[in-house]
């Protein structure tokens, strides 16, 4: 006998339209939050990055000026009147002189002839180098009729210059003949034959800083007008966009502390970059320069 067989209709299974949208909504927030956090991160590295571009561009800046500064002839630091360029000299030898009794003359207006016995002959030394004893002021430096200054001749026992040997005595020449008024407390002289200027120049909104070498030397301070000028004296440009405000007092790129009996001078540099993200990033940071005249 055959058995009969029953078949029960199962009923179809699918999604009610609450929780279909349930889900979307539900997958909307994820989606929106992901985008989100995927956004945020990225601004943050963005911008962090942005950050670590200029702090590279201004830490090289600050790290050049600082070596160069405190390489600088005692009292050779000046600030224009417009508060946007610093000039200094930078040594490029110096010694030891002489002035006692078997020396060929004091240096304080020589009496036999432009000659100076000078101790510690060491470095790289053209004929028409500046040679300073005492500058206590930069118009001692650039003053052309300084009386703290000589022009250096050929040395009397090494032919012509330049001259790079090492000699524990070496007999120097002058000219024209010198008049230095003063002696050092340590018998110290330096030589230069150039100074250095950093200055801010106009771009825009902003200021770029250049780097000028000039081997003139002159008593009214070099301030170029803007980015042409600077070019044509052979700048070099150092860094840029900064915005520091040279009306106010408070961001003036450089600032000079004189030197006195219980320290030596101090060199402030105050430097504002401007990043891509609208904020600033500033230095504000001293140089002291450990050269006594």
């Amino acid at each position: 006998m055959a058995k009969a067989r029953f078949f029960t209709q199962t009923k179809p299974q699918g999604f009610s339209l609450i929780e279909l949208v349930a889900v979307i909504v539900i997958l909307g927030v994820l989606a929106t939050a992901s985008v989100r956090f995927i956004v945020f991160g990225t601004q943050i590295y963005v911008e962090a990055n942005d950050r670590q571009v200029v702090l590279s561009k201004s830490r090289f800046a600050i790290e050049r000026m600082t070596r160069e500064i405190r390489g600088a002839i005692p009292n050779s630091v000046r600030v224009s009147s417009s508060e946007s360029c610093i000039e200094f000299t930078p040594i490029k030898a110096s010694g030891a002189y002489r002035d006692d009794i078997d020396s060929v003359a004091a240096p304080v207006s020589p009496e036999t002839g432009n000659n100076m016995d000078v101790i510690g002959w060491l470095g790289d030394y053209q004929t028409g180098d500046r040679v300073y004893i005492y500058p206590t002021s930069s118009s001692d430096i650039y003053n052309s009729s300084s009386d703290k200054m000589g022009i250096l001749g050929d040395p009397l026992d090494s032919g012509a210059l330049p001259y790079t040997g090492i000699s524990p005595q070496l007999n120097i020449t002058f000219n024209p003949d010198p008049n230095f008024t003063e002696h050092s407390p340590k018998r110290r002289y330096y030589t230069a034959d150039s100074s250095i200027n950093y200055c801010l120049i106009a771009n825009g909104v902003v200021y770029d800083l250049y780097r000028i070498v000039s081997t003139s030397f002159s008593a009214s301070q070099l301030q170029p007008s803007d980015k042409n000028a600077a070019t044509l004296l052979g700048g070099v440009l150092m860094a840029e966009g900064l915005t520091n405000n040279l009306s106010n007092d408070a961001t003036h790129p450089f600032d000079i502390s004189s030197s006195t009996l219980n320290r030596n001078s101090v060199v402030n540099l105050y430097l504002e970059f401007k990043t891509n993200i609208d904020e600033n990033m500033f230095f504000n940071h001293e140089v002291h320069i450990p050269n006594v005249p």
